[in-house]
């Protein structure tokens, strides 16, 4: 609990920052970055890479910050974020930020192949004695869900709650750069994975009501749910703490 409540802290003491601080009237900016990427949520742990490389674009506006990123952690896989918020600054040469900040998440990943549902040879004999071919019920699940079911699984979607960014910079040239950061999110996310399991389970209900299982044997649908992995997604698990620390080279105006 003490980690999900450190940005909202953060927030706290953002909010409270004398006005002395520096706040840009119009900014824009680019920049490079590498650093760590991780957090509490599973689909951190499917990148190949707990560090990668991207970019930041932003604009601020009388004080208020809109700026994106997109971070490729490997092959055909990206994290990429949208912020909407503030940031205080102090210093010139070196200059010390800090910013509060909410917005969307977005995961990618390559597809992968799904092998093909094969029901349990009971079953198989369970529904020809009742006159249904069990091909076809197979042929009808992965004609119409194991692509879905594919593309669901490359993406995942959350949101920052709230999002805090530290960053320390030193000024090498004229509207140049070079920085270190550390930033911290309270999100809900839900992954692809978990979005296709549950509906896996509408998948069985249509088939369940297609070729009428439950009269076949009232345990066919629910022993179909367990081999394809259908759950339904639950609310409570889906907040948690994301985190990342890197370097960057700024360009900014």
């Amino acid at each position: 609990m003490k980690n999900r409540l450190a940005p909202i802290a953060i927030f706290t003491a953002l909010c409270a920052v004398p006005l002395t601080a520096q706040a840009d009237l119009f900014g824009i900016w680019v920049t490079g970055k590498s650093g760590y990427v991780n957090g509490n949520a599973p689909v951190f742990q499917n990148f190949d890479n707990a560090v990668g490389n991207g970019a930041e674009a932003g604009i601020e506006i009388l004080g208020i910050e809109l700026f994106g990123e997109a971070m490729n952690m490997g092959t055909d896989q990206f994290l990429m974020t949208a912020n909407l918020g503030f940031d205080v600054g102090f210093g010139d040469t070196w200059r010390f930020n800090m910013g509060a900040y909410t917005g969307p998440m977005f995961f990618m990943f390559p597809e992968k192949e799904k092998d093909p549902f094969v029901l349990p040879g009971v079953v198989r004999s369970a529904l020809t004695a009742s006159g249904i071919d069990p091909t076809t019920v197979e042929s009808a699940y992965n004609d119409k869900f194991i692509k879905k079911e594919q593309t669901l699984e490359r993406y995942s979607f959350g949101w920052n709650l709230i999002r805090a960014r530290l960053q320390l910079e030193r000024k090498l040239a004229p509207l140049i750069f070079l920085g270190v950061e550390g930033e911290a999110g309270y999100h809900y996310l839900v992954t692809g994975a978990e979005v296709a399991a549950e509906a896996k389970s509408a998948a069985v209900d249509n088939l369940d009501q297609q070729y009428q299982l439950s009269r076949v044997d009232p345990g066919i649908p629910d022993a179909l749910r367990d081999m394809v992995g259908a759950e339904e997604v639950e609310p409570e698990n889906l907040d948690g703490i994301n985190y990342n620390m890197g370097v960057y080279l700024k360009i900014q105006i």
